[in-house]
């Protein structure tokens, strides 16, 4: 029969083990949540990351567009066509094209005499064709110097003689029934918007005819201006290109 004090020595070694056991348990469940935590910071990080590389895919490209067609520009008459030769050039393709078919109405003509078509044609030969825009939009495509500008709008400035402030529409090429997207101006309406890193501006010209200018950067820092136009009457359209140098 065991005596008292083994009996004790017995519940005390039991107590101790329990104890001992308990404490270990405790220890492991909190190392097992400490590795929990760290694997859900870890994850909230990824997650973190992920989210502000997004951001950045989403706005590199309007970051791009506005760095790569801002600054202050002069024409480089050497590289550019000449509008007068563009325009004389398409005013004789337009004067050819009449007169062919002036030529064929007048064989057509077997009731007029010869002398009366003869007196005809000569009228319809001396008669003048040249290609013509509204004055301001000549100037436009005359001038010396650009700076362009793009923040919250585009700026564009013209020789210091024209400015135009313009609203960018983020959803590109298209039209919404409100028309907040379009600018109007004394140049006329206009929708202006970027096609990847090309700034364009689409304009219904005051007093009549369209005007598409598209800018964009060139071989060895240069701009290029692409511009098209069509005349008030409407018909052909008229395309030449300008390059212009960084000014300092």
């Amino acid at each position: 029969m065991a005596t008292p004090i083994f009996s004790d020595i017995k519940n005390a070694v039991r107590i101790w083990s329990t104890f001992k056991a308990q404490v270990a348990k405790t220890r492991a469940r909190n190392a097992l949540a400490k590795k929990i935590d760290q694997r859900s910071v870890g994850r909230s990080n990824e997650v973190g990351a992920l989210l502000l590389a997004l951001c950045a895919c989403l706005t590199a490209p309007t970051i791009s567009a506005s760095d790569t067609v801002n600054g202050s520009w002069r024409v480089n008459e050497t590289l550019s066509d000449d509008y007068d030769e563009v325009a004389k050039e398409l005013s004789d393709k337009l004067h050819k094209e009449y007169r062919q078919k002036q030529q064929q109405k007048f064989i057509n003509q077997e009731n007029l005499d010869h002398a009366e078509r003869t007196r005809r044609r000569i009228r319809e030969e001396r008669r003048e064709f040249s290609w013509t825009i509204p004055e301001h939009i000549e100037q436009m495509l005359h001038a010396q110097t650009l700076r362009i500008h793009n923040a919250r709008k585009v700026v564009l400035l013209y020789d210091s003689g024209r400015k135009r402030l313009l609203t960018v529409n983020p959803a590109g090429r298209a039209y919404s029934v409100r028309g907040t997207e379009i600018s109007k101006d004394d140049v006329g309406t206009s929708l202006t918007y970027f096609d990847e890193e090309a700034l364009i501006v689409e304009t219904d010209v005051r007093y009549g005819g369209k005007m598409v200018e598209r800018f964009e950067r060139a071989e060895e820092g240069r701009l290029r201006v692409v511009v098209r136009v069509q005349e008030p009457a409407g018909g052909p359209w008229l395309e030449y290109v300008r390059f212009f140098d960084p000014q300092s």
